[in-house]
Order: structure tokens, then C-alpha cells, then sequence
């Protein structure tokens, strides 16, 4: 009888995958993955060629084996090659994962382009901080850190740098400190916490703070609003901590699952699942407006502005919105001047890599209602 070498083995391994993926019911795939639509026939369509291009297309995006298809690709890329199938994502040392533009940011290569950004965003920002205030209302930008400037030491080395303040971040925070405006810099505070935090304050496979981290965050911000408003917010309380090494189903491994591999990989270290409580304070009457970025889904996701705010809004890049309840809306659907009728307190949320166009263009839209 003939042996099969390893040779035939790589070669039938794909083909068993695929076959197993037409049966078997394998893991949506994560990150931006939209299947294009199906598509009628028509006279024009036919001879015009769009509706084979659209077809094609469709049978592309949506036969059954698709999902076990990209899986195996992606881990054999990964698993040979080190090739990583995830938009902007690289690893560096110690396994850790990175988006190359948090890198980019941090470095500093593109101070010079971001600068002017920077003087227009913090300029509209204190016209829009000036009237709020004449409406007996407060804004509060909230600097989350980057991971790149977290942990440098782990950034591959074909795309490190020497440490240095002249990036986008602390160009534009040292003009934010010269103004009256409300800031909360946690990229200070996370690198002051490094070695002294039991717990990772960010992950290997993250590109956002801890589930930890985030509480921690969440926390400090609540007591900073609470003090400026003069006032007293529920209190978010740490009961427990559990610590794995497996990634769940939180946002502690958010860029490995962006990678779509097979195999769901262990974290190099022990990350911290806390158990959250509350205490006995009323639920504010604040009602809250969020302009922010992804650093806030691990707030919501979690439900911590549900316990704090009677009633609060996310604008997502200030594109798309949700509700307290969940409600969705668009770009068209989004009203700046009700929105700040409505809202007690404005909060700008972003990571420091964001924070030369922090607030991404509400300021603007918000100074052409008011005036």
C-alpha cells in the first residue's frame, strides 16, 4: 500500500476544510464583512455585463463554505507565513497586536499634517465649551491611551521609533492645557499605572483598554463629572476579579478575532474579568451626550452609562447614533442643535491617536446652530 507523505496530506486538508464547511455551521466572521446582495435579471443587466458582474459577486460572498474558506486561508497565511489578513493590523513582540496607524500616530509621523487639525479642533472647542457654559452646561474631553504609546516595547521593530513628544498627541494636549476646558487624560494615568496595576490594562489581542482598564476609566471620569458638577453619581464598586488566559467573548482579544483564524488562540498572559456592582446612589438625572469612538463601546457594552445617566446619546464618530435603549440612527437622522438642547454634559471620548480631531466635526456642526 502506497503511503500518503505529509505533501499529499497539506494537499487533501483543504479540500476535507471546504467539503466540511458546506455541512458544517462554522463561526460568523468578524470586522467590516458585508456580503453583497443578490441581484435580478434583466434585459439591460444581461448585455450590459452588470448582472454577471453582480452575480459573480453575490455566489462570492455567499456560498456555504465562504466562512471555512477564509478561516483556512487566513491560518495558513498566519500559522506558515506570519501573514495577517485583518485591515492595518501587525504583530510585534511578545505576540502582542497592533493597528499600525496608533503606531503611526504615536511616532509622530504625521505631526506635521494633523497639526492645523489640532488648532482648528481646540479652537471650535472652546466656542462651543464658552457657550455651554452660558447655558449652565459642561463638556469634558476624555482622553483614552493608545496602545502603541502603552506599550512601546512590544511594537514590531520594522515600524518602531525612538520615544518622543512630537506626535499629534502631545501637541495637542499641551494646547489643551492651556485652556479652561475640562480634560481627563488617561494615556498619563494608564502609563503611570503600568507596573503598578494587578491586572493588564490593555491586552496582547486588544486594540482598546481592558474590560479592566475600561472600569477603571469609567469610574475615574464618573468622579471627575461628579466633583465638577458638585454633585453625587452611582458608584462603580470591583467585587471580584477572575483571570484567564482565554480570549471570551469581550473585547479583550477584539483584533485577533478581527483576523478570522480557525484556531482561537490563548492570550501570553492573564487578562482580568471583573464582576461589577453598584452602589445604593439614584441614578443621576444627568442626560448625557457621548461624541466618541470605539473606546466606548466598552463602556456600553458593559452598561456602565445605564447605571449612571438617566438618559444618554453615542455618536460614533459623530456618523451614526444609538440611544440609552438602543435606538439606531444615521447621518441624516442626527439633529446637533436638539442634541444639545436635550444634554446636561457633552463628553468627547477618543483615544490620543484621535485627539487632534477630537469631537470628529461636531464642534463645527454644533457652532453653526447656536450662532
Amino acid at each position: 500500500m502506497k503511503k500518503i507523505n505529509f505533501k499529499h496530506f497539506l494537499f487533501l486538508l483543504p479540500i476535507a476544510l471546504l467539503l466540511c464547511g458546506a455541512t458544517v455551521q462554522w463561526r460568523a466572521l468578524n470586522g467590516a464583512v458585508e456580503a453583497a446582495p443578490d441581484t435580478k435579471l434583466g434585459s439591460r443587466a444581461w448585455f450590459d455585463g452588470s448582472y454577471q458582474k453582480a452575480k459573480e459577486a453575490y455566489l462570492n460572498d455567499n456560498f456555504r463554505g465562504r466562512r471555512a474558506a477564509i478561516r483556512l486561508h487566513n491560518q495558513y497565511e498566519y500559522s506558515f507565513f506570519g501573514n495577517i489578513y485583518a485591515r492595518d493590523v501587525v504583530e510585534g513582540k511578545n505576540g502582542f497586536l497592533f493597528e499600525k496607524s496608533y503606531i503611526t500616530s504615536y511616532c509622530g509621523r504625521d505631526v506635521e499634517k494633523e497639526k492645523p487639525i489640532a488648532d482648528a479642533m481646540v479652537a471650535h472647542t472652546l466656542k462651543l465649551n464658552e457657550w455651554l457654559h452660558a447655558q449652565g452646561k459642561e463638556l469634558f474631553i476624555v482622553v483614552a491611551p493608545s496602545k502603541a504609546s502603552f506599550a512601546p516595547e512590544n511594537i514590531p521593530a520594522v515600524l518602531g521609533c525612538e520615544a518622543t513628544k512630537n506626535n499629534p498627541y502631545q501637541y495637542t494636549i499641551d494646547k489643551l492645557n492651556k485652556t479652561n476646558i475640562n480634560v481627563i487624560d488617561f494615556s498619563a494615568y494608564f502609563k503611570a499605572q503600568k507596573n503598578k496595576s494587578p491586572y493588564s490594562l490593555f491586552t496582547a489581542y486588544g486594540v482598546h483598554w481592558s474590560v479592566y482598564g475600561a472600569a477603571l476609566a469609567f469610574d475615574s471620569t464618573t468622579h471627575y463629572i461628579a466633583k465638577k458638577l458638585n454633585t453625587k453619581l452611582p458608584d462603580l464598586k470591583i467585587n471580584a476579579v477572575k483571570t484567564t488566559c482565554d480570549c471570551g467573548k469581550d473585547a479583550d482579544c477584539d483584533l485577533l478575532d478581527g483576523m478570522n483564524l480557525i484556531q482561537q488562540k490563548k492570550l501570553p498572559e492573564r487578562r482580568a474579568v471583573p464582576t461589577i456592582a453598584w452602589d445604593n446612589t439614584p441614578v443621576s438625572n444627568l442626560n448625557v451626550l457621548f461624541i466618541a469612538d470605539s473606546f466606548m463601546f466598552t463602556w456600553t457594552s458593559s452598561y456602565f452609562p445605564n447605571n449612571v445617566f438617566k438618559d444618554y446619546d453615542f455618536w460614533f464618530y459623530n456618523n451614526e447614533s444609538w440611544t440609552k435603549s438602543g435606538e439606531y440612527h444615521n447621518k441624516s437622522e442626527l439633529n446637533p442643535q436638539n442634541a444639545l438642547k436635550k444634554a446636561d454634559i457633552i463628553v468627547l471620548l477618543g483615544t490620543e491617536s484621535h485627539l487632534s480631531d477630537m469631537g470628529y466635526g461636531f464642534q463645527e456642526d454644533a457652532l453653526k446652530v447656536i450662532h
